[in-house]
């Protein structure tokens, strides 16, 4: 008679032991994935600002090309800027799914 509770008793442990050891394996990987998508997301900010500063870069080479009416380098210029702008709206993007 002991013996049949006991078993009932140790199952229940067990299955409480691999609840908890699910629970606890659960939340390693939220945690894991917290942590790409943060590294993820810092990774497309920091390109946003390089590209940001290319940008401010490039509009300040356009109006000293402009000024000098240097017609090549205006449209080598443009043409860098339109890439550049294009890349910057889709870190944009990106980074708008990840928030």
């Amino acid at each position: 008679d002991l013996a049949r509770r006991a078993k009932p008793a140790s199952a229940e442990k067990e299955s409480a032991r691999q609840e908890q050891d699910a629970e606890r394996a659960a939340r390693r990987e939220a945690a894991r994935a917290a942590e790409q998508l943060a590294h993820r997301r810092n990774e497309i900010e920091t390109a946003i600002q390089q590209l940001e500063a290319r940008l401010r870069g490039l509009e300040m080479e356009l109006a000293v090309a402009s000024t000098a009416q240097d017609v090549g380098r205006v449209t080598r210029l443009g043409v860098e800027h339109s890439r550049v702008r294009a890349e910057l709206d889709a870190q944009l993007a990106l980074w708008e799914e990840l928030v």
